[in-house]
């Protein structure tokens, strides 16, 4: 969903409560929920505690090539491949979420909430770049994972302008252990060995979350 359609949603279903009557929701009426927090989300109401699991399994996916000509070089070498590259990169996340109603002032409701969220990216590079006219090249390769596990402590305000709609908002504190491993390999033309360096990366930050703005910062979840 683009960022000017959920602005759009969010309009109309503004338009909806100031046009209806308010309602307050009977959460148990409706347990299945599926929508947007960031990514796609699916709830399930479970009296006073909600489930939420919410996944991007390819948050980015990107393969790129490229090639480079020299037409600057001698006759004897127009056409020859003077650099290369490719990089491909995977990435996704996964949250979930544990919430307990803990009060309600007619069609807002208030949870609190605990969570755990896991990020993840795979990626890779490859470079050769032509070094002299004796056709030779410099390579380099480099591979890399890194991953990042958050715990999650907070809040959500739902506000349901129908019984089967809910925007939400999350606020709460976060705590966040980052680790990540790389490896760059470079080989000269007249090497015959990699030149390896190894990084290995672990960080822990204390972070906070909550809504900033109506595009981003803003879930929509539909109740059935």
């Amino acid at each position: 969903m683009g960022m000017k359609s959920y602005l759009v949603l969010a309009c109309i279903l503004g338009l909806l409560a100031g046009t209806a009557s308010a309602q307050e929701p009977d959460l148990q009426l409706r347990p299945w929920g599926f929508g947007w927090d960031g990514n796609p989300t699916l709830r399930r109401q479970l009296g006073r505690w909600q489930l939420a699991v919410t996944a991007g399994p390819d948050d980015e996916l990107r393969d790129e090539e490229n090639y480079s000509f020299g037409p600057g070089l001698p006759d004897s070498l127009q056409g020859t491949l003077t650099d290369s590259s490719h990089r491909k990169n995977e990435s996704g996340n996964v949250r979930l979420d544990i919430l307990r109603q803990i009060d309600r002032q007619d069609n807002i409701v208030f949870f609190g909430q605990m969570g755990c969220l896991y990020q993840w990216c795979d990626g890779e590079y490859r470079t050769s770049y032509f070094y002299s006219h004796d056709l030779a090249y410099r390579e380099t390769k480099e591979s890399f994972f890194w991953d990042r596990w958050t715990l999650r402590l907070g809040g959500r305000v739902a506000w349901y302008p129908v019984p089967f709609v809910s925007l939400e908002a999350d606020f709460g504190v976060a705590y966040k252990w980052y680790h990540q491993d790389k490896v760059r390999s470079v080989k000269d033309p007249d090497e015959t060995e990699w030149d390896v360096d190894h990084t290995d990366t672990t960080s822990q930050n204390f972070d906070s979350f909550g809504f900033y703005d109506l595009t981003s910062g803003l879930n929509l979840v539909v109740w059935f």
